[in-house]
C-alpha cells in the first residue's frame, strides 16, 4: 500500500515553502567596490600596507556584496557611540584576521591607521554621491626577516574581494585578486640585512600588535613530524563513528519492528517513496540556497572533506568540519522527538523524511542574514553563510545521526551524544549547546572564554 505522504506533511511542506520563499527575497545592497590593496616592499624587509576598503561593511561584519542600504545608513545616521564602537571591534578584527607571512610562518604586522569617527564625518561633509559605500583607507606595517625568500599576504574574509598590488624593489608590480579569506601567491624577495626595520622608520599612530598564538590544548600544534593528540581523537572518532554507522545498518535490517527498512519487496516500495521525498527536498534546499546568494563550493574552488580550523576561511564551506558534528547530534534529537511524536505509530521512512524536512527548513534559515549576523556576535567572526556544498553535507550528517539513533540503543545513543558535546567543548569551545544558547542570547562572558581559543 502507498503511504499517504501528504497527510502527515502538509503543514510541514507549506512552513517549509513559505520560510524559503521569504529568505529566498533579495535585499537590495548599495553599491558594491571592491577592496584594493598595496603592499610596498623596501630593500630591508619593511612591508607598508594600504588598503582602501567599504569601512561601514566592514564595521558591521559582512561583506560588501552581500550588505544591503538600511543597515549602513543606520549606522552612518546613528547614535556616534554605536559606530564608535563598531569601529573598534572592526579594527580589532582585522588585526585578528590578516596575516603577514615569510616562507610560511608569520611575521610581524602592526596597525598604523584604521578609519576613525572624525574620517566618517569628513566624508558625510564631503557630500559624496552616493555617499555609500564609504571606502577610506587604512595603514598597517609588518617586518620581513633578513632570512626571508617570500612573501605573502592574507586579509580578512569579510574585506570580500580584494584586488592587491605588491611592489617590490627593481621588479614590476603584481597584481592578484584574492576572493574572500584567500593568501596572496607567494612572491620570491630578498632582504637587505642589517636595515633599519620598520618601527623606527614608520609614522607613528595607534599601534596594535598581532595577538599572540592560543596555548589551549586544542590550538596547539604539533612539532614537524609529531601528530596533534586533537587529530588522533578525530580520526579514531572518525573510525568508531563507521563502526556505529555498520552496526546500526545491520541492526535495522534484521529488526521485524522496522517496516520502512525491512528486506521484503512490500516494504521496500513505500521506503523509496520516502528515500525520494527526502532527496527532492534537500534539491529544493539547495535551489533555495542558491537564490539567495549562497556559493555551490568554496570559492577558493577546491574541495576537501576535513577542514580542521574553526574560523578559517574554509570552515562550513568544505564538506566536513567540526561543526558537522553538532549535525549529527541534530539527527539523534529529532529521531527522539518523532518517534515520541509519532508515538510509535509513524513508520521509520516518514520520521526520516520530517528529519530531512526538519534540517533542510534550518539550513535555509541559518543562511539568512538575521541568523548569519546573530553567529557574527558570538565566536563565529567573519562568518558569511554556508556553501551550498556544506550545506548539503550537514543534511547527510544529520541523517547519519539519524540512522544511528534508529540503530542503536537509547542508553547508547544518549552516551554518544554527551560524549560528543564534551569533546566539541574542549575541542573548539563550542557544541550545540553552547550553539543554542549563544544564539538565543550572547553572553559576553562565554564569547571571551570561547574568542581565547
Amino acid at each position: 500500500m502507498r503511504p499517504n505522504l501528504m497527510g502527515p506533511l502538509r503543514i510541514p511542506l507549506l512552513l517549509t515553502a513559505i520560510l524559503l520563499g521569504w529568505c529566498a527575497l533579495p535585499c537590495r545592497a548599495h553599491p558594491t567596490r571592491v577592496a584594493e590593496a598595496d603592499a610596498k616592499l623596501a630593500p630591508d624587509g619593511t612591508v607598508r600596507l594600504a588598503v582602501t576598503f567599504d569601512v561601514l561593511a566592514f564595521a558591521l561584519n559582512d561583506t560588501p556584496q552581500r550588505i544591503a542600504d538600511p543597515p549602513m545608513n543606520e549606522l552612518l545616521d546613528g547614535p556616534a557611540e554605536v559606530l564608535q564602537k563598531s569601529l573598534a571591534d572592526a579594527q580589532q578584527r582585522f588585526v585578528r584576521h590578516s596575516a603577514l607571512k615569510a616562507d610560511g610562518h608569520k611575521c610581524p604586522l602592526e596597525l598604523r591607521h584604521f578609519p576613525t569617527l572624525a574620517d566618517i564625518q569628513k566624508w558625510k561633509d564631503a557630500g559624496v554621491n552616493p555617499r555609500l559605500p564609504v571606502m577610506l583607507e587604512l595603514q598597517a606595517v609588518g617586518q620581513l626577516p633578513a632570512t626571508a625568500r617570500s612573501m605573502t599576504l592574507q586579509l580578512p574574509a569579510v574585506l570580500g574581494c580584494v584586488v592587491l598590488t605588491i611592489e617590490r624593489p627593481d621588479l614590476e608590480p603584481e597584481a592578484d585578486s584574492l576572493e574572500e579569506g584567500e593568501e596572496s601567491t607567494p612572491l620570491g624577495v630578498r632582504v637587505t640585512a642589517g636595515a633599519a626595520t620598520a618601527s623606527s622608520t614608520a609614522p607613528v599612530f595607534t599601534t596594535i600588535p598581532v595577538p599572540a598564538p592560543a596555548t589551549s590544548p586544542a590550538a596547539t600544534t604539533a612539532p614537524a613530524g609529531e601528530t596533534s593528540p586533537v587529530w588522533v581523537a578525530a580520526v579514531w572518532g572518525m573510525v568508531l563513528g563507521v563502526l556505529l554507522v555498520l552496526t546500526s545498518a545491520r541492526r535495522l535490517l534484521r529488526r521485524p519492528d522496522r517496516p520502512a527498512l525491512a528486506t521484503s519487496r512490500a516494504a521496500a516500495g513505500p521506503f523509496r517513496v520516502y528515500l525520494l521525498a527526502g532527496a527532492g527536498i534537500m534539491v529544493v534546499t539547495a535551489v533555495a540556497e542558491y537564490a539567495m546568494g549562497r556559493v555551490p563550493l568554496c570559492t577558493n574552488g577546491t574541495i576537501r572533506f576535513w577542514v580542521g580550523a574553526t574560523n578559517g576561511p574554509e570552515t562550513s564551506q568544505q564538506l566536513t568540519d567540526w561543526y558537522s558534528f553538532t549535525h549529527v547530534l541534530h539527527g539523534f534529537i529529532l529521531y527522539g522527538l518523532f518517534r515520541l511524536l509519532g508515538r510509535g505509530r509513524w513508520s521509520l521512512g516518514l520520521c526520516l523524511v520530517l528529519t530531512i524536512l526538519v534540517e533542510s527548513s534550518w539550513e535555509v534559515l541559518e543562511n539568512s542574514p538575521f541568523i548569519i549576523n546573530r553567529y557574527r556576535e558570538t565566536m563565529a567572526q567573519g562568518y558569511c553563510g554556508d556553501s551550498i556544498l556544506n550545506s548539503m553535507s550537514d543534511i547527510v550528517c544529520c541523517v547519519l545521526g539519524f540512522t544511528l539513533a534508529a540503530g542503536l540503543p537509547a542508553w547508547t545513543t544518549a552516551t554518544l551524544l554527551v560524549v560528543m558535546e564534551a569533546s566539541l567543548a574542549w575541542a573548539i569551545r563550542d557544541n550545540l549547546t553552547l550553539n543554542i544558547l549563544m544564539l538565543i542570547h550572547p553572553f559576553a562572558g562565554i564569547r571571551h572564554w570561547q574568542m581565547a581559543l
